[in-house]
């Protein structure tokens, strides 16, 4: 070791002496320490501006191309006039028939980009991003009283707000957003979906946390609904699926705390805490595979907007034995499950569909109505999901072969962003 850091690192041979080489053993210097008899309070340190606590971004979505659609025009007719239009000849329906497309054997099959979710969080939350990303975020917390913070399509922004000041929320955009407002324990006290509008949206009272979310842009001709609790992902779809709300084993989805996680146009609460991990340590906030979270979980409450008119609940199949002696308990709270469901599948996969009705209220509907599904080893809880139709026809429809995405994933397109403003709002008689 000595010939080799001669060679390569020292310009002398390292020197072997005891640790008390060249200390000289005389008293320091220095008075005494002052005698602590008590030792003062820490305070936690009070929040005065909105702060970017963490920034979670779903998996990034490839653009699909449109073709153009075909069409022929005759121009001129011989022997003719006021020639009528016809549509081309259909086929003839058999009835308990259906055709299948089979896809070629040497054609690419669909596949997802081979890239994950990206969660970053605030240095002051002990989590040490790179110093790129510490200064946007420092930024980020001037410009979101100012001009506004770009929330790009598929990324959520959660914000710390101050304790003793309420906030609206003010954007703009071609994009949808989602609002969710939280209290200091993570808990949701309010989730609504809209278009941007000229007016501030006020949160809640005793509100601590946002998470603000780009849907992306609905196709051209979309009406808006009026601001309510999945009223985009229940009204629109990507390209590739049907609306539908709620959540499926294998979705990205966000977790927003230790208990409560976001679903598509829905949220669910979980039984028991669980954390998400993040470069080897673990967070109540940020983008998690679903099926992670959910694992161990004996039940699971999954809030939907009151727009839907079916449930269907996925099961895989874990024990046969208890399954078959009814490990498997399903209720709802402000609305009724029409039973007996409508089975489709069979062997370890399966799907139950419900219609729904809601519960019968003197004034105006109640904004969403929740459904739990427990089994503590009969069956795994794959996916709860809301969707509009009878249950009779979502079943023809699966045809006995239930479908590998029912909940579609990421943002309605690609493209699309908001800027988003944190508004204070002045109190009565402030």
């Amino acid at each position: 070791m000595a010939t080799r850091s001669l060679k390569r690192y020292r310009s002398a041979p390292p020197l072997v002496a005891p640790l008390t080489t060249g200390l000289t053993m005389t008293a320091a210097a220095l008075a005494a320490p002052t005698a602590i008899s008590r030792v003062p309070d820490s305070l936690p340190v009070l929040l005065r501006q909105p702060r970017l606590r963490t920034v979670m971004q779903s998996r990034p979505q490839p653009t699909v191309d449109a073709p153009a659609a075909l069409h022929t025009s005759v121009l001129t007719v011989e022997g003719q006039a006021n020639t009528l239009r016809t549509y081309p000849p259909r086929s003839t329906p058999v009835a308990g028939a259906r055709l299948h497309r089979v896809a070629a054997p040497k054609a690419a099959r669909p596949t997802q980009a081979a890239v994950g979710a990206r969660n970053l969080h605030h240095p002051e939350t002990s989590h040490l991003p790179g110093v790129a990303h510490s200064t946007e975020m420092s930024a980020a917390a001037k410009l979101v009283m100012g001009d506004g913070v770009l929330v790009p399509a598929g990324t959520t922004h959660v914000w710390d707000l101050p304790a003793d000041i309420p906030f609206s929320v003010s954007a703009a955009g071609a994009s949808a957003l989602r609002i969710v407002a939280m209290d200091h324990a993570g808990h949701i006290l309010a989730d609504f979906e809209m278009m941007p509008q000229s007016q501030a949206v006020g949160l809640p009272a005793n509100t601590k946390a946002v998470a603000i979310q780009c849907l992306g842009t609905p196709q051209k001709g979309f009406i808006a609904p009026a601001p309510a609790f999945g009223a985009i992902s229940i009204s629109a779809a990507p390209s590739d699926g049907f609306p539908a709300v709620g959540w499926q084993a294998g979705g990205l989805h966000q977790q927003v705390g230790s208990m409560a996680i976001l679903g598509r146009g829905s949220y669910v609460r979980l039984s028991s805490p669980r954390a998400t991990p993040h470069k080897g340590r673990t967070v109540s906030r940020g983008t998690t595979d679903i099926s992670r979270t959910t694992l161990g979980q004996v039940g699971m409450e999954t809030i939907l907007p009151s727009s839907v008119t079916c449930v269907m609940i996925l099961l895989d199949g874990a024990d046969p034995t208890a399954a078959a002696n009814g490990d498997l308990a399903i209720a709802a709270t402000g609305a009724t499950l029409n039973s007996p469901p409508f089975p489709v599948g069979g062997g370890h996969r399966r799907a139950l569909l419900y219609d729904v009705t809601l519960a019968a209220t003197s004034g105006a509907p109640p904004p969403s109505f929740s459904v739990s599904a427990s089994s503590a080893t009969g069956w795994e809880i794959s996916g709860i999901a809301g969707l509009k139709g009878k249950a009779i026809d979502w079943a023809n429809r699966m045809h006995g072969d239930v479908p590998p995405h029912v909940v579609p994933q990421g943002p309605l397109t690609p493209d699309g962003s908001i800027r988003v403003r944190l508004i204070p709002t002045p109190r009565g008689g402030d």
